[in-house]
This record gives structure tokens, C-alpha cells and sequence, in this order.
């Protein structure tokens, strides 16, 4: 049997792989052949080919290769570019579809486009010939003869084949496989080649590396199960070149044991006895990468053509459905009988299929539904199994298995000394010896009069000596370009890459070589070991300046962190003296206002967006989540909505600055950083919508890559534990928000809005409902003071848990720096300058001297893009390793570096004008970031609760200020007035419990940024304004001036550009719209699919949206005032 293609030989080039299914290879390319005749005949028989080997169209080359065109096949599986070609070039010409005279030949049909256009296609009788034809190159005899069903042949002359220039076109197998579900197999006789009526593919594993067609069906036969014994004719085929490789009229075998490729005992599944079938496999499924030469080339795909002969059913089949656990477990027992009798033949790979078999009995039991004496009993039988599927791997040297196979046997029993011995012995031969000592030492503990373990434990020892001689002396006699590779590296040396091994040799040069520790010899997870190093590249590329540079940052760090180092160490705190304190309505913020306005145009946005919304309890993007249930908009389109109607604002503002001949519009640019969790859902919110009106070429997405984790403070990059194939892959977590500065110098992006005049960036975050009320103002702050940077801040109270704004000054130099410090930072390094009282409130503002940081940064882009430029796209990084015990060593989880984008203002030249703008909370900030549940509990604790309710609120309570501020009024249920002007005093509200967080009812207004971008321009559209608690006002349009109004109830006002109307003397009273509180989810859902819910205002909410709020807004009657053409107009 050791001849047999299908069968398993001695030779260990020649085993099955392991049942593992892994990913299938590149296809590779195929050739036709010289001749083409359609047949059943010679099939129907079920006889072994016999002829010469076959004689090959080349469509790369225009050559014939392999019979007599070459002398023999080609043994190493190529085409004319060399083996395992990637993509099958065709003539140019080829590019139509051929309509087949005979449809009922799907192979034919299939390969008639892969023919020249002007070769002749003859359509005769039986026994009949196309005209005479020119001899043949390849063979000095004329074609032969043959028929198809319906009595009609099909024959192409080679001669009549003229290759053109070779054009990529469909990316085909090498076994011919032409379409989805079709297949055609080449035969030769005479220079011809045969395409078989087939059927539909059949994929026989979930990669499709292992296919079968069936040939020949045959319903009423025996259909062939696990453990069944078949009686087979076959003959096999090297896939890339179709040289015929073995065949036998006779060979029988069992499935599922191990006796045959793993291609064989997959693929015979199903079939039935008397059918004939093609069956397909990739290189994985039968030799491997290395193949078995000088017969097999490296990764050879194989064909085989089969006929089932007979089928002898297995009288002990594999328990389906419900069975006892007593059955399972005797059959188990069976399994494992068989395979001790294996086993005792030295059959170590038939003996591993009979254990497997026995595990397979328990697979998918849930513990929870056995007693403790049924678990016992299960236990007693698995354990030697594991052991003895242990025992097998060892001899097969399938050291990775063997860890696996004892670390089940020690879940079961962790006083196991067998299960410790052979561990130990996995390890050693992995190159692990501490490991391995550490795994005999206990294995001795366990069985001290052990002969065997006392013989490894000598040999062990040694090792442990050796090595650490080895480390003591390494390098005093080594060549300067000499990198010892690990043995289970070394193994897979001959399937790497240049580049791959390029990368091998500076990691193991980095100390990393624990990252090869557990892989598997070559043949097995080839596949997962490029994309190993698919993963490396891109952690490379990834960050600035390389993987390399990563590490040695993170050994940086780490060592810092070991010590207790103070990264401020050195710095004394000081309040900060560049900044401005702004009062809404203020001349002071009025005046930086109006500054600000002409500058939006020079000015570009950048989001942070990078984050889900796990933390709130949503399960979507949270720009897709709804930002007030008004209007229904979401935090996006909010966001791009408000930069137009500044944009536009500020190219009117400029308008009237500049000369005529001056002016130029501008469109400002909005940049949004995503990460792998929010890019593809981000960028269909905007294709859904259509950008939300923004010019597509406007917005920019930079996404973000993760970084590599560490595993201790030597800076060992981490690999997941918990994974399939873990160690393969590196683990890998978020860098930070701060990683939006190195994307935006990596892309080029900065140097192109320089050149573009653009003069300012400003960050935000994803969130914050109330972040463009600020903007003018911060912006005007930035460029009447020539700040490089400006943190936008908000006050905050004394020890606040909230990054802080200070001036450090370094006690050596004198210089100094305005930064953000974290508030744990924050006290300590105060008290040790001799603030005896730390972070205590201002008695004239009852707040911190230090205001509170909300990471809305304006940065001036040309000092910017210069730091970014001398650092080379590095950010400041930090790391928080926690420690396992008191020796500050190992880790209790991996840890990464990370970076805040706050944190780069340290970047920046001492003394560089860094300063900051103080807004009132109110006007400027209220994040949206904790799920309903968490929000209560931080109420509790006295912080704020940031949840959707509170955002949305915070957002009605914004409008309704600023309103008052310029005048207007409004009114309680008692005739009340419920905010006094200025605001010193709010009364009367309503509370209402959102989930049990309970919060200020505001009318819900809603104001578009168009119509009042400013102070000053809200002051001039808003004479006498009268609105009610329970009200509802939303106003859409440049052109609206609010003269008298009264309303009581819900008004919705649009204007188009070019209108202008004036609301003077209208009085508003109407049912209104009700907030109605929700209890449930089902309740959420109905209110979100009433009919009411969507209008020509507001969108329809969804109902995750209504929920995570606690609340709907119910729309019962609304006046609409809707002005859809230029023009003026007066109201009432």
C-alpha cells in the first residue's frame, strides 16, 4: 500500500495532515491541452487510464509541455513562470461568452471560452471528421474518435490556437474548476483533451480546499459514513501539471482512521458505492508545503479520479442524537481498545484516529446537565485518552499538540504525573527547558519512584545547565551578524519568505524570540504563520518610526514605571497665567466672538471618533446616535450640519472685511479619525445620507491602528491566550485619542492644508452636543492672542476628577509650559511645592484655581505641523502596568502604550504661547458617554452623569439661556417666570425621573446654527419672545426674525436661503408635543414606529435611541410655518 496515493506510506513525507481544517492556499495555475473532445464513454467504464501522459496547452507561453511535447510531465507543477503560478493569463481576445452548441455539456460550455476565437469548432456525427486538419505539433497521429451522449463530437485543432499577449483575467484553480459549481478534468489520449459531464461542486471542508464532482451517480448504492471500509479503483494527478501520479483497480481502506490522506477521509463522505467523482485537494489536505520529492513537487494540489467498487458498513457507527452517557461512554472505550492495538503496532497515527474517535463521544456534552458521579465516570474515561493522544503526538513530534492533549488531561486531574512527564517532554523538545523543569519537577513530586521521570530529570537538568552556560558566555565566540534562531523557528525556516525571515531575525535580535516558542512544524498552520507576520508588518508601518522603535519606548517606560518615576518630577504647578475666563453675552466674549467668525473659514475640524458606544449600552457607532429627539438629527450630522452654517457665516463675515478682489469662499474641511470597530459603519452613515449636504471631497477618514501589548518590563510583546492559534498573533489594543496628531502627519493631510491657507485645527470628540457654541469664541481667542495651542476649558471644582490646566515650570531651567495634568497628579505635585493646601476653590468663583480640561483643542497648524515635524509623528505615551505582587515584574494582564491628544501640548517649545479659554459648562459642554444605569450611580457619588438624557437636556438648557440672555421670557405652568435675565436663577422647573436619573425639564427648543451663529446675531433677531414650559420651537433658516411671539404649544419655522420673514404679533396655542416617559423596551419600540414620530421636521427615532434616554417626544399638534421660496414675508 505504501505506493497508493490515497493511502498513508512510512514515509513521513508522504503522512495525512492533522484533522485540522486550515485556510485554503492561492490557487494556482492550470493549462489546456492541445486537443479537446467531449466524452462519457471511457467514464461510464470505470477503468483505469492508461496512455501516454498527457501533452499540455500552455496559455501562458502559446507552448505545448509535458508528454510527448517535453518528454515526460513536468515534476515541479509549474507553468512556464515557475510552480504555484497565481493567476492564469488567457489571449486578450478571449473576453466574450461562447454560446455551446451542446449546453448539456457543462464542462463544455465552460471551456469553450478559454479557447482562441478562431479556433474551429466541428459539430459532426459519430465516426465522422472535421475537415482535414493540419498534422498535429505534438503527435504525428490524428485525433481520435470520440462521441457524446447525444452522438455529436466536439474537436479544436492546436494548430488553429494562436496565443496572443498573455492578460490577467479570472483567478482560477489549478484543477480547472470553471465557475462556481462547475469542474472539467483532463485526460489525454491522442493529444486530446477529455471534459466530463459533471455535476455540482461539493465542498468537503469549510475552507473549500477539498472538493469532489460527482462523475457517475448512483442513488440506490451504499452510502459511505465514518469507520466505513471501502473498496476503491482510483487513479491521481498532479494538480498543476496533470502528470499522472499513481492509480490502482483496487485498494481498500477504512475512513476515519487514519489510514488514508485527510483529503480521502474527508472527501469519500457521502458518496455511494458504484459512483464515480472527481476529488479535489490543496496541498494542506495532502502532502503539505513540502510535498514528498522527487514525485511530489511542494505544495501540489492533487486529482483524483474514483470509482467505489464496494462498501462494507462499520458495525459500531459514531453515537448521534440523544444517547446515554453509559453508551457513549462504551463506545469510547471501544475506541480507545482499537487504538491501544495501533498503538502497540507502532501505528501512532491510526492509534491517534481511534482516541480522537473515543474523545469525539463527549463533544458538546454540557457538564451542568450530569451529576457529579456521571462527571466522574466521564472524567475516568477521558483522561486516558488525553494521555494517550499525548503519547501518540510525542511519537509523531507534534510537540504543540502534546502541550494541549496534557493541559486537558491536568484540567481533569491536576495531580496527574503522566500528564506533567510528557508535558515536560513537549517542552524540551519545543526548546522550552524551563518549562520543562518546571513540569518534571512536579511530575517527580507526584511519582518520586518513577524511573523514567528520574531519567528525564537528569537530562533536564543538564539542559538547564547548558543553557545557562550558553547565556553566560553568548556572544564572546558568536560573529557580529550570527542570530541563534529558536528550534521551533529554525523548523519553518524553508517556508518563510526573504521579508519574512528578514523580520525574524530583528525580532529575535529584540529578544522577542518567545513569540516562535509554540509554533508547529512546517505543513501544519502555514498559512497563519504568513499572516503572522502580515500582522508584524502592519504594527510596523503602523507606528512612527517602526515596531522597533515601539519597544524600545515601551522598555522606556516600563522601567520608569518599575522605579516609581515621576514623569513631572522636577516641575512645579502654577496657576495658568495665558488664558481668558469668558462670561456668555460678556463684551469681552462678544468681542472674541465676532474675532472669531471670519476665522472658521480658515479652519479645519477634526473629529475623534474612534470608540462604540459600549459604554453607553449602545450597540452602534455613537455619531449614528441621536443627539436631541427634537429634530431627531444625530451627533454627525449635527456636527457637519453646524461647520456649514459656520462656514457659510464666516465667508460672509469675510465678505465684508476683505476687497472684492480679495475674497475668495472657502470650504472648510472636516478630518474624522475612526479605528477598525467605527470605519465601515462610519463611512455608510455618510454614504446613507449623502454626507449631510458636505462636499464628499471634503471629509477625510484617517483610521487608527492598534498597537502591540507587552507582557512585562523586559517589553515581551504579548500573544492571546485564550485564542485558536494564539500563537500566531500578537495582542493587540488601542493606542489613545492621541493618536489623531501621528495620523494626521503620516497622511500628509497637514501639508496640504498649509498650502490650501488653512491657519487653525480643532479637535472635538464624538459626543458633546454643545462643542459649536464655543467655537467662534475660542477660535477668536486663538487668533487675537497668537496662541499656538488653546485648550478649551470649562470651571471646575477643587479636586475634581478631571484633567486639570497648569503652568509647569521646570525648578532647573525656569521655563516654563502650559499643560494639561491629570487631578491625581495634580495634588501631590502641588504639596510637594509647598502648597500646603493642595487644589482648593477660588472664594470669589467657588472653583479650582485650575481649570478642567474637556479636550477641545484649537491648534495654529503651522507651529503645530513643526513639532510634528521634529518629532518625527511621535505623540507623548504613557503606560499603566498592573503589578502581580510587590516585585514590580510581572503583570497581571498585558499592558500597551498609550497616548491622550491633550498630552501633546508638552510638545510644544517651553515658552511657545500655549494658552487656554474658560467657558461656562452650560454653554460649551456636556459629554455623552455613560449608559443610564452607571449615570445614577455617579449622581450618587456627587459627578456628573453624562448619559443621553442628561445630554439632550443640557442641550435644551443651552438654547433656552442663550434666548434669555437676549431677552426672551419663559413661563411656568403658575404664570411664573422660570429664568431670570441674566440667568442668576432658575425656578419652577419640571423634574422627571429618566430611568431613575432624575432631571430639569426644558422646553425642547431647537435652534439651527445658520440662524443665530452669534451673540450678537441672536440679539438682533429676538425682539419679544414668550415661550412655556411645555413648549416645543424649532427654527430652521438665516432669514427669521422674531419680533412678538407667544407660543404655548409647538411651532416649526423654515426659511430657505433668500427669505426673510419677520414673526411679529403671532400667539401660539395648540396641543404641543408630550414627553412621554418609557418603562420598557416594547414601549420604546411602539412610540418609535407611531405614525407621529416622523414629519417633515423631525426623523423617526429609533427605538434602541428612545430607551437608552428613558424618554420619547410625542408630537399631538404642531404649527408649521414653512417659507420654501425668497422672498419677504410678514407673520401674522
Amino acid at each position: 500500500m505504501t505506493s497508493e496515493i490515497g493511502a498513508q506510506g512510512p514515509d513521513d513525507n508522504t503522512k495525512a495532515l492533522p484533522a485540522t481544517a486550515p485556510t485554503a492556499t492561492t490557487p494556482t495555475t492550470t493549462t489546456a491541452t492541445a486537443a479537446v473532445t467531449t466524452t462519457t464513454a471511457e467514464c461510464n467504464e470505470g477503468s483505469a487510464w492508461e496512455g501516454p501522459d498527457p501533452t499540455w496547452y500552455d496559455l501562458n507561453t502559446g507552448e505545448l509541455c509535458g508528454g510527448a511535447a517535453s518528454g515526460g510531465g513536468d515534476a515541479s507543477g509549474g507553468g512556464a513562470n515557475g510552480e504555484n503560478e497565481e493567476e492564469l493569463f488567457l489571449p486578450e481576445r478571449i473576453t466574450r461568452k461562447m454560446q455551446a452548441a451542446d449546453c448539456t455539456w457543462a464542462a463544455w460550455s465552460l471551456v469553450t471560452p478559454l479557447l482562441p476565437e478562431d479556433a474551429r469548432v466541428t459539430n459532426t456525427t459519430a465516426a465522422t471528421h472535421p475537415e482535414p486538419e493540419p498534422e498535429p505539433v505534438a503527435q504525428e497521429q490524428p485525433p481520435q474518435d470520440s462521441q457524446t451522449n447525444d452522438g455529436e463530437e466536439k474537436l479544436v485543432n492546436i494548430n488553429e490556437m494562436a496565443p496572443s499577449r498573455p492578460t490577467p483575467m479570472q483567478h482560477l484553480s489549478a484543477t480547472a474548476v470553471l465557475g462556481e459549481n462547475k469542474f472539467c478534468s483532463f485526460r489525454n489520449d491522442a493529444a486530446l483533451l477529455t471534459l466530463f459531464p459533471i455535476s455540482v461542486r461539493t465542498p468537503m471542508t469549510k475552507d473549500g480546499a477539498v472538493s469532489r464532482y460527482i462523475l457517475k451517480a448512483n442513488p440506490s448504492g451504499t452510502e459511505v459514513a465514518a469507520n466505513d471500509r471501502l473498496c476503491v479503483r482510483y487513479e491521481a494527478r498532479i494538480g498543476q501539471s496533470g502528470r499522472v501520479l499513481d492509480r490502482s483497480p483496487k485498494l481498500s481502506f477504512c475512513i476515519g482512521n487514519g489510514d488514508v490522506l485527510a483529503a480521502w477521509d474527508g472527501g469519500m463522505i457521502g458518496v455511494r458505492s458504484g459512483e464515480q467523482f472527481l476529488l479535489w485537494s490543496t496541498d494542506e489536505y495532502a502532502f503539505g508545503a513540502l510535498g514528498s520529492p522527487p514525485r511530489i513537487p511542494p505544495k501540489s494540489s492533487l486529482i483524483w479520479e474514483v470509482e467505489v467498487l464496494s462498501v462494507e458498513k462499520h458495525i459500531a457507527p459514531i453515537i448521534t442524537g440523544k444517547k446515554t452517557l453509559e453508551e457513549r461512554i462504551a463506545q469510547a472505550n471501544i475506541a480507545r481498545t482499537q487504538g491501544n492495538e495501533h498503538f502497540r503496532k507502532n501505528a501512532f497515527r491510526k492509534a491517534l484516529a481511534a482516541y480522537n474517535i473515543g474523545l469525539s463521544y463527549f463533544a458538546g456534552l454540557h457538564e451542568s446537565d450530569y451529576s457529579e458521579d456521571e462527571l466522574s465516570h466521564m472524567n475516568e474515561c477521558k483522561l486516558p485518552l488525553l494521555l494517550n493522544c499525548a503519547a501518540c503526538q510525542l511519537k509523531s513530534k507534534h510537540y504543540p499538540k502534546v502541550v494541549e492533549s496534557c493541559k486537558a488531561a491536568l484540567a481533569i486531574d491536576p495531580n496527574n504525573a503522566k500528564a506533567y512527564f510528557r508535558l515536560s517532554q513537549a517542552k524540551s523538545a519545543l526548546g522550552e527547558v524551563s518549562a520543562a523543569y518546571e513540569a518534571l519537577s512536579k511530575a517527580k513530586e507526584l511519582a518520586p519512584n518513577d524511573k523514567a521521570i528520574h531519567t528525564e530529570f537528569t537530562e533536564i537538568a543538564k539542559k538547564m545547565r547548558d543553557q545557562d552556560k550558553r547565556h553566560a558566555f553568548s556572544g564572546m565566540f558568536k560573529r557580529k551578524d550570527e542570530i541563534a534562531w529558536p528550534a521551533a523557528l529554525e523548523v519553518n525556516r524553508s517556508i518563510l519568505t526573504p521579508e519574512e525571515i528578514a523580520r525574524c531575525e530583528w525580532l529575535v535580535k529584540e529578544d522577542q524570540a518567545q513569540l516562535f516558542a509554540n509554533w508547529e512544524p512546517p505543513g501544519t498552520n502555514d498559512d497563519k504563520k504568513h499572516k503572522f507576520f502580515e500582522q508584524i508588518k502592519l504594527l510596523d508601518t503602523g507606528y512612527p518610526q517602526g515596531l522597533k522603535q515601539y519597544i524600545a519606548n515601551a522598555k522606556k517606560l516600563l522601567e520608569q514605571s518599575r522605579i516609581g518615576a515621576n514623569p513631572l518630577e522636577g516641575y512645579s504647578a502654577n496657576v495658568p497665567p495665558n488664558g481668558k475666563n469668558l462670561k456668555y453675552g460678556d463684551p469681552e466674549f462678544i468681542r472674541y466672538e465676532e474675532a472669531g467668525i471670519p476665522v472658521v473659514r480658515k479652519c479645519v475640524f477634526v473629529l475623534v471618533a474612534g470608540g462604540l458606544g459600549e459604554r453607553l449600552g449602545y450597540a452602534g457607532i455613537k455619531l449614528a446616535l441621536t443627539s436631541e429627539s427634537t429634530t431627531g438629527a444625530c451627533f454627525l450630522k449635527q456636527f457637519i450640519t453646524s461647520i456649514l452654517h459656520l462656514q457659510r457665516a464666516s465667508n460672509a463675515a469675510a465678505r465684508a472685511l476683505l476687497p472684492s478682489t480679495e475674497f475668495e469662499g472657502s470650504d472648510v474641511p472636516l478630518v474624522i479619525m475612526t479605528s477598525d470597530d467605527t470605519h465601515a459603519r462610519t463611512v455608510q452613515l455618510l454614504q446613507q445620507n449623502n454626507y449631510f449636504g458636505m462636499r464628499q471631497d471634503k471629509i477625510f477618514l484617517l483610521k487608527q491602528e492598534r498597537v502591540a501589548c507587552v507582557i512585562d518590563n523586559f517589553a515581551h510583546l504579548a500573544q492571546p491566550h485564550n485564542t485558536e492559534h494564539g500563537q500566531y498573533m500578537i495582542e493587540t489594543k488601542p493606542h489613545g485619542h492621541g493618536d489623531v496628531h501621528s495620523l494626521l502627519y503620516q497622511s500628509g493631510l497637514l501639508q496640504k492644508f498649509v498650502q490650501q491657507g488653512f491657519q487653525y485645527l480643532f479637535f472635538f470628540q464624538d459626543t458633546n452636543g454643545l462643542f459649536f457654541h464655543a467655537v467662534p469664541s475660542a477660535l477668536g481667542v486663538s487668533s487675537v492672542h497668537n496662541f499656538h495651542c488653546n485648550s478649551v476649558c470649562v470651571p471646575r471644582k477643587a479636586k475634581e476628577a478631571i484633567g486639570a490646566i497648569c503652568e509647569l515650570e521646570c525648578k532647573a531651567t525656569g521655563a516654563c509650559m502650559t499643560a494639561c495634568v491629570e487631578y491625581n497628579q495634580l495634588e501631590p505635585l502641588l504639596r510637594a511645592a509647598g502648597n500646603s493646601y493642595g487644589d482648593f476653590a477660588d472664594p470669589t468663583t467657588g472653583y479650582s484655581w485650575y481649570p478642567g480640561n474637556i479636550n477641545q483643542l484649537v491648534y495654529a497648524l503651522d507651529p503645530y505641523l513643526k513639532v510634528l515635524e521634529s518629532t518625527k509623528g511621535e505623540v507623548p505615551e504613557f503606560v499603566n502596568p498592573k503589578y502581580r505582587g510587590s516585585s514590580r515584574t510581572d503583570f497581571i494582564s498585558s499592558v500597551r502604550l498609550e497616548c491622550i491628544m491633550q498630552d501633546f501640548a508638552r510638545a510644544f517649545p517651553h515658552g511657545a504661547p500655549v494658552g487656554f479659554t474658560v467657558m461656562e459648562q452650560w454653554l460649551a459642554f456636556s459629554p455623552v458617554k455613560n449608559s443610564p444605569e452607571e449615570a445614577v450611580k455617579l449622581v450618587a457619588r456627587g459627578v456628573p452623569p453624562a448619559s443621553a438624557a442628561s445630554g439632550e437636556m443640557a442641550q435644551y438648557q443651552a438654547t433656552c439661556l442663550s434666548l434669555v440672555n437676549v431677552g426672551a421670557k419663559f413661563i411656568g405652568a403658575d404664570g411664573r417666570t422660570l429664568v431670570s435675565s441674566p440667568p442668576a436663577q432658575i425656578t419652577g422647573l419640571r423634574k422627571l425621573p429618566f430611568r431613575g436619573l432624575e432631571l430639569d425639564v426644558w422646553p425642547n427648543i431647537v435652534l439651527s446654527t445658520n440662524w443665530a451663529p452669534t451673540f450678537t446675531k441672536m440679539k438682533e433677531k429676538v425682539t419679544t419672545v414668550s415661550i412655556t414650559d411645555r413648549s416645543s420651537l424649532i427654527i430652521e433658516g438665516e432669514g427669521i426674525q422674531l419680533k412678538s411671539l407667544i407660543l404655548d404649544g409647538a411651532l416649526a419655522i423654515y426659511a430657505c436661503e433668500g427669505a426673510t420673514v419677520v414673526i411679529d404679533g403671532l400667539e401660539v396655542r395648540n396641543q404641543g408635543w408630550e414627553l412621554v416617559l418609557t418603562n420598557s423596551e416594547d414601549q420604546a419600540r411602539e412610540l418609535s414606529a407611531s405614525p407621529e414620530s416622523e414629519s417633515r421636521f423631525r426623523r423617526r427615532i429609533p427605538h434602541e435611541d428612545i430607551w437608552l434616554r428613558g424618554f420619547a417626544i410625542v408630537p399631538h399638534e404642531t404649527k408649521e410655518l414653512i417659507f420654501d421660496t425668497p422672498g419677504q414675508y410678514h407673520v401674522p
